[in-house]
C-alpha cells in the first residue's frame, strides 16, 4: 500500500508510540494491540486492518474489501489526509481519548465516518451497487445509517454514534461534531430541500434537523431539539419548537 505524506508518517508514529507504550504497562493488551496495531507497516494497513476485518468475519467474505480500499486510497488523493484529520479532531474532541489509536480500534463513530467517505467516493463516481453495500455493512455493524452521497468536510468528531441516521441531500462541512440519536433529513430532492450544515457546527445528541435548511457556521443545536428552519451563524438554538438563546 501507499506510504502516505509527512502528515500521514507522522500520525503512524504517534500511533505506533501508544500502542508501544501500553503493551509494555499492560500485559492484558499485549495480544489485541499487536494484531490491531503493532503489526502493520504503515498507517493505511491499520486503518483497514480495523475498519474491515469484523466486516469481513460477520457480514460477507465474499467482497473484496482490500481491492475496494486499494482503490479508494490510491484513486484519491485526500483520502490518507481526511482520515488523519478525522482522527485528530476525534482525539482532541473526546475527553475519554487517551491515545490515538483508540478511535481506530474502539470508536463506532470514527470507524463508521472512514467507511461512510469510502462509499461516498464511490458513489461520486456514479457507483450505486457497493456505497449502498458499504451503508449496510455500516448499518448492522454499528448502528449508523448515513446515505453515501452525504458528504463531509475534514476534520469530522462523530461521538457515541448509536442511532444516527442522515438521509440523502445532506452537504456538511468541516469541524463538525455530530453526537448519538441524531437524525438529520431533507425533505425534498435533488436540488430542493437540501440541507447545508457549514463549518464548526455542533449537533448536540436526540436532536432531529429536518427540512431545507442551512446550520450556520460556529451555530450550536441543543440536546434533544428539533430544528426545522435555518440557524444564523454563532447562535444557539434548543428545544422544541426551536428558539434561540443565544448569538454570539
Amino acid at each position: 500500500m501507499l506510504s502516505g505524506n509527512n502528515k500521514v508518517i507522522d500520525m503512524f508514529s504517534m500511533i505506533i508510540k501508544d500502542a508501544s507504550r501500553v503493551t509494555a504497562e499492560a500485559n492484558s493488551s499485549a495480544y489485541f494491540l499487536k494484531s490491531a496495531i503493532l503489526d502493520h507497516q504503515s498507517f493505511e494497513e491499520i486503518i483497514f486492518h480495523n475498519l474491515f476485518s469484523e466486516a469481513q468475519k460477520r457480514i460477507s467474505e465474499s467482497v473484496d474489501y482490500k481491492k475496494i480500499y486499494t482503490d479508494y486510497v490510491s484513486s484519491n488523493t485526500d483520502a490518507l489526509n481526511l482520515m488523519v484529520e478525522d482522527l485528530k479532531a476525534t482525539y482532541t474532541k473526546d475527553p475519554a481519548c487517551n491515545y490515538y489509536y483508540e478511535p481506530i480500534v474502539f470508536l463506532k463513530g470514527f470507524k463508521a465516518l472512514q467507511i461512510h467517505r469510502i462509499g461516498s467516493w464511490f458513489w461520486s463516481r456514479g457507483d450505486r451497487f457497493l456505497p449502498l453495500l458499504l451503508q449496510s455493512i455500516v448499518s448492522e455493524l454499528y448502528q449508523v445509517d448515513i446515505h453515501p452521497s452525504v458528504s463531509f468536510g475534514e476534520a469530522i468528531f462523530i461521538d457515541h454514534a448509536t442511532n444516527l441516521v442522515i438521509g440523502k441531500n445532506v452537504s456538511i462541512g468541516s469541524e463538525v461534531s455530530i453526537l448519538h440519536s441524531v437524525s438529520i433529513l431533507s425533505e425534498g430532492d435533488g436540488a430542493e430541500g437540501k440541507i447545508i450544515i457549514e463549518d464548526n457546527v455542533l449537533v448536540s445528541a436526540g436532536s432531529c434537523v429536518i427540512g431545507d435548511l442551512v446550520l450556520g457556521n460556529n451555530s450550536k443545536v441543543g440536546a434533544g431539539s428539533f430544528i426545522n428552519a435555518t440557524v444564523l451563524p454563532k447562535s444557539t438554538v434548543v428545544g422544541v419548537p426551536m428558539k434561540s438563546i443565544l448569538t454570539s
